[in-house]
C-alpha cells in the first residue's frame, strides 16, 4: 500500500509539473501561431492593396470618371469577406468611398494610421501580435497598410479584424490547453502503467531472490550447527577417553622455524597455507611455521576426514573452523582459530563437497 501511495504521489508531482509548464508555454506557442496568421494576413493585404490600387489608377488613366471608378471599385469589394482581412478605399479626408459592408460607406476611418510599414527584417514575427494591440483595441478593425492612389486623392487600405484574431488566439490556446493536458494524462498513465508493470517482474525476482538467500541461510545455519554438535562431540569423547586418533598422533610434519627444525604433530595443525611459492602451517596456539613440501603433496598425507582443501592455496582442519560464513555468490567464507591473516574463500563449485564433508563428521 505504502508502494503504491508514493507511486500516485510521484506521478500526480510529475503531472502538476507538466500542467505547470504547459501553462507557461501555451501562451507563447498560442502567440506564435496567432503572429504567423497576422503576418500572412498582412502580406496578403499588401499585395491586394497594391493590386487594387494600380487597377484605380488605371482606370484614372484611362479616362474613367472618380465616380464610375468608385461604382466599380466598389461593386469588385462588395460582399467580399471581412472575417479575417479586406481591402476598403477612403479619401484624404478620412471618408470611406468603397468597403466590403456597406453600411460602412462615407464613415469615417477611425485611423488613417497603418499599423504595419512596408515588411522588413525589422519586423520580427514574434512582434506582430502585440503591435496590432498596441494603444487598445476601441476598434474591431484596424489597418495594417495603407497604398495611395496616383493622380487622385484616394487611399487603398488593407484591414484586419481584431475580433477574429482574439477568436482565432483563444481557439489555438485551447486547443492548446486540451492538448497538452490529454498528452500529459496519456503520458503518466502509460507511464503509471510501465512502472507498476516493471515494479511487480522486479518485486517478483526479488522475492525469488529473498528465498533463494533464505535457503541458503538456513543451509549456512545447518553448516554451523553441525559444526558446532562435532566439536561438542569430539570434546565430550576426548573427556572421556582422554586420548586421540592413534594415527594423526603418530603422524609428523618437519617445518622450519627460524633456524630450528621443529616436528609438528598433525594434530596440532589448524590450517595450512601458501603465499608467494612459500608453505606456512599455522599450529592451534597462533604458531606459525614454513615447510618445503607442497600443499598437494602435504593433502595426500593427510586424513581427509579431518583436513579439507579449501582452495588452491588453503587446507584447514575441521576443529579449528570457527564460523561459517556466506560471502558473495553462492560462496563460503571460513573463520578459523586461530584467525587466518587473509580471508578462505571456498567457492562456488567447491561449496557442495565442502557441505558433504562436514556433514560426514
Amino acid at each position: 500500500m505504502k508502494k503504491d501511495t508514493l507511486y500516485f504521489l510521484t506521478f500526480i508531482s510529475i503531472f502538476v509539473v507538466v500542467c505547470i509548464i504547459a501553462f507557461l508555454s501555451v501562451g507563447y506557442f498560442s502567440k506564435l501561431s496567432t503572429n504567423k496568421l497576422i503576418e500572412t494576413q498582412f502580406e496578403s493585404g499588401i499585395r491586394e492593396s497594391k493590386e487594387i490600387a494600380s487597377f484605380i489608377n488605371t482606370m484614372i488613366d484611362s479616362g474613367i470618371s472618380a465616380d464610375k471608378a468608385k461604382n466599380q471599385i466598389q461593386q469588385i469589394l462588395k460582399d467580399t469577406d471581412t472575417q479575417t482581412s479586406f481591402v476598403s478605399v477612403f479619401d484624404w479626408s478620412g471618408k470611406t468611398i468603397c468597403h466590403p459592408d456597406i453600411t460602412q460607406l462615407n464613415s469615417s476611418v477611425a485611423s488613417s494610421e497603418p499599423i504595419f510599414g512596408e515588411p522588413s527584417a525589422d519586423v520580427e514575427n514574434a512582434d506582430y501580435y502585440d503591435m496590432l494591440y498596441n494603444g487598445g483595441t476601441e476598434s474591431d478593425t484596424k489597418i495594417m497598410h495603407i497604398v495611395p492612389v496616383k493622380n487622385i486623392d484616394w487611399i487603398v487600405a488593407s484591414n484586419i479584424n481584431l475580433n477574429q484574431v482574439t477568436s482565432h488566439y483563444d481557439a489555438i490556446k485551447n486547443r492548446f490547453y486540451l492538448s497538452l493536458f490529454l498528452m500529459a494524462l496519456s503520458i503518466i498513465l502509460l507511464s503509471f502503467f510501465l512502472v507498476r508493470m516493471i515494479g511487480v517482474r522486479y518485486e517478483k525476482a526479488l522475492e525469488l531472490k529473498n528465498l533463494e538467500l533464505q535457503s541458503e541461510l538456513i543451509s549456512l545455519t545447518k553448516l554451523n550447527m553441525d559444526l558446532a554438535d562435532y566439536k561438542v562431540r569430539r570434546s565430550e569423547q576426548q573427556s572421556t577417553t582422554k586420548v586421540t586418533t592413534e594415527d594423526n598422533d603418530n603422524k609428523r610434519l618437519l617445518t622450519n622455524r627460524r633456524n630450528e627444525i621443529v616436528p609438528i604433530s598433525v594434530n596440532d595443525i589448524a590450517y595450512i597455507f601458501t603465499e608467494n611459492t612459500i608453505t606456512y602451517i599455522v599450529c592451534k596456539d597462533g604458531q606459525k611455521s614454513t615447510i618445503n613440501e607442497s600443499l598437494e603433496e602435504i593433502y595426500k598425507n593427510l586424513d581427509e576426514g579431518v583436513f579439507f582443501r579449501a582452495n588452491r592455496k588453503t587446507i584447514i582442519e575441521l576443529s579449528s573452523i570457527d564460523k561459517i560464513l556466506k560471502y558473495g555468490n553462492s560462496q563460503l567464507k571460513i573463520v578459523t582459530n586461530p584467525e587466518s591473516s587473509s580471508d578462505i574463500i571456498i567457492s562456488k563449485n567447491k561449496a557442495a563437497d565442502f557441505k558433504r564433508w562436514l556433514n560426514k563428521q
